[in-house]
């Protein structure tokens, strides 16, 4: 496997719990899809733990003309995050080439449903922002559900989004609602709440992205309502 040499940028708070690290891919040969992960090395780790310092993470961006890459880490205590928090301007990370990744249906007239959970939204936001950069008129639903708002990573960029991309609808979930504020549901994911937003579910290709019991739960939902399992696309994160 391939690997490349990054910079790191800068670092910024995305949620409540969530930090986003940017990095520059500029000149390093690396090259990815919307929705593709890879393996961050950390060169320079000043704190150790028994799992290394290598960790499979996704992509949050889509790719663009500046070259850069962002992913998405929950805040905490493990050294491989302390270690990301502890990165400065220009220090180096060694990354994997691109992998894995869930492509959209080939033909654009088929409805899409993706819905997310947590840190199960960075590859989402690439795949969507994709689509917006490519001025896309394939007909996406995001079902995106969270504990409360402000632990809801990058919901004003699929606010805006949804106002630019006429085929976009938005429809974030929050279990607690109490500081939630425009257009969202109350609660879990559940068969109610998408039979509210989803028409005809046969019709639709869903991708899956979340905690392993959601998507499990949400696979027992989608079969329950008549979705072959061909339709059904998931992507399960810690």
């Amino acid at each position: 496997m391939e690997n490349f040499t990054l910079r790191f940028i800068e670092k910024k708070f995305v949620a409540k719990d969530k930090v986003a690290f940017v990095f520059d891919a500029k000149g390093s040969g690396f090259a990815f899809e919307a929705g593709q992960y890879a393996y961050f090395t950390l060169s320079s780790a000043k704190f150790d733990d028994d799992k290394g310092h290598s960790r499979p993470l996704s992509i949050a961006n889509a790719p663009s003309p500046d070259d850069r890459l962002m992913i998405v880490v929950r805040e905490g205590t493990s050294a491989f995050a302390q270690n990301l928090m502890a990165l400065e301007a220009n220090d180096e990370v060694i990354v994997s080439e691109a992998l894995g990744g869930m492509k959209l249906p080939e033909d654009r007239t088929t409805p899409v449903v993706i819905i997310a959970g947590g840190t199960g939204i960075s590859p989402v936001r690439s795949i969507v922002e994709d689509q917006i950069n490519k001025s896309s008129v394939r007909n996406i639903l995001l079902i995106y559900a969270n504990n409360r708002l402000a632990e809801s990573a990058f919901i004003n960029d699929f606010r805006n989004w949804e106002k630019l991309c006429s085929g976009l609808r938005f429809v974030p979930v929050f279990d607690d609602a109490k500081d939630a504020e425009g257009f969202f549901e109350e609660g879990f994911i559940t068969s109610d709440i998408m039979k509210k937003h989803i028409m005809n579910f046969g019709e639709n290709c869903f991708y899956l992205f979340g905690p392993p019991p959601m998507v499990e739960s949400l696979k027992k939902i989608l079969e329950s309502s008549g979705v072959e399992s061909d339709r059904i696309f998931s992507e399960q994160s810690g």
